[in-house]
């Protein structure tokens, strides 16, 4: 399901940024290759701006320093085939040992 511009609520982002977190642990950890670099690339720059977003409304940054950084149409279609291949095999991600890390 595509992101839009009209998805920029605290609610709706967050959902979102967890969601780009987990596609981002499966293709990592599976290493099927579900993404290229360059999509990599793409789904973190809209987690980064998702991320100035988040802190605008804190007053933690600046207005004028959100972008509406949107993905295209084919790459928001891949999240979603991950996204459905992490349902359909109730795929957890590894925990992390943030003592030994």
């Amino acid at each position: 399901m595509a992101f839009s511009i009209h998805d920029y609520h605290l609610e709706v982002v967050n959902h979102r940024l967890i969601l780009l977190h987990l596609v981002l642990q499966y293709d990592s950890e599976k290493k099927e290759g579900d993404f290229n670099v360059y999509d990599r690339i793409m789904i973190n720059q809209q987690r980064g701006d998702l991320l100035v977003f988040v802190r605008s409304l804190f007053r933690q940054a600046k207005n004028e320093d959100v972008r509406f950084y949107l993905l295209s149409e084919n790459l928001d279609d891949k999240i979603d085939l991950v996204l459905n291949k992490i349902k359909k095999q109730n795929w957890k991600p590894n925990p992390i040992d943030y003592d030994n890390y």
